[in-house]
Parts: structure tokens; sequence; C-alpha cells
């Protein structure tokens, strides 16, 4: 096994022992889950009862795509822990024993915090994007239609 794959491998097992940082990462698709179900149930009534406070570009998709912008900062307590841990520790020493160079010491660190950023990321970005019309539907607002398309959340009106 090579160097950079031995080293992977103990940055996925350290990531796997710590629990601060298991559970900020945990954290992550629930918390925007939820803020995105509370942007969208305010909008909601804020559309439902024609609120002048709404901005006239204003689009639902928009209130749904704010949980995701929120719960990042359990993405990024998540990078920090990964990161930080170890030198609370003392525990980089053994690290940079085990591991002298250290690029690869951090590139390991950064391959698994990616991997694993982007494996919880994905079950709350696809019920964030969706779109309660459909891209034909001739009554929906145009920039519904185009959000609704959009394969990344983008806060962008057309």
């Amino acid at each position: 096994m090579s160097e950079t794959a031995a080293a992977v491998r103990a940055e996925f097992t350290k990531l796997l022992g710590i629990r601060g940082t298991l559970a900020a990462l945990l954290l992550f698709a629930p918390f925007s889950l939820l803020i995105a179900a509370l942007g969208g149930w305010s909008a909601k009534g804020a559309i439902e009862s024609d609120s002048p406070g709404l901005r006239p570009d204003f689009t639902p998709q928009q209130a749904g795509l704010d949980g995701v912008l929120y719960g990042q900062l359990a993405l990024i307590v998540f990078g920090v822990l990964i990161v930080s841990s170890e030198y609370t520790s003392g525990m980089m020493r053994v690290s940079l024993l085990a591991v002298p160079r250290r690029g690869r010491l951090y590139a390991a660190k950064t391959a698994v915090t990616a991997a694993a950023t982007a494996v919880s990321r994905s079950p709350s970005r696809s019920p964030a994007t969706w779109s309660p019309s459909s891209p034909s539907d001739p009554t929906a607002p145009r920039s519904a239609r185009a959000v609704s398309l959009a394969p990344w959340p983008a806060r962008c009106s057309t």
C-alpha cells in the first residue's frame, strides 16, 4: 500500500474515531432540511397572505436553498475540527512521525474531508432544489422554471 493511501486510510479512521467531527458531519443534513422547511413554510404563508414585504423577484426555491446556506455552518465546524483536533491532543507529532511529508498528510486530510462532505451534502442538496412547479408549466413564473432546471443551488433571478 502506498504512503498516500495509508495516510488517507488513517485519516478516515480518525474521522470515525472522533465523536465531535462525526456529530458535526451528521448534523449537516437534518439542520439544512429543518431550516429549508422553516423557510419554505414562512414563504408559503407570506405568499398566501399577499404580504407586501416580499421582494418582486422572490421565489420559494430561494427560501429552500437558504437551508443549505445555513447548514454549511455545520460543515465549517466539521472542517475546523478535522484539522485542529490533532493539535489540541498532541497527536499531530505522531501523525507527522507516521507521515513525515506534511504535504502528503494535509492532502490526505483534505481528501477525506472533501469526500465526507460530499457524501453528507448529497441528501440535503436534492430536496432543496425541488421545484413545486413543472419546468414546462406555463403558469409558473419564469424564475421558478429556471431554478427548477438548475443542477446546483443558484441564487439568481432571470
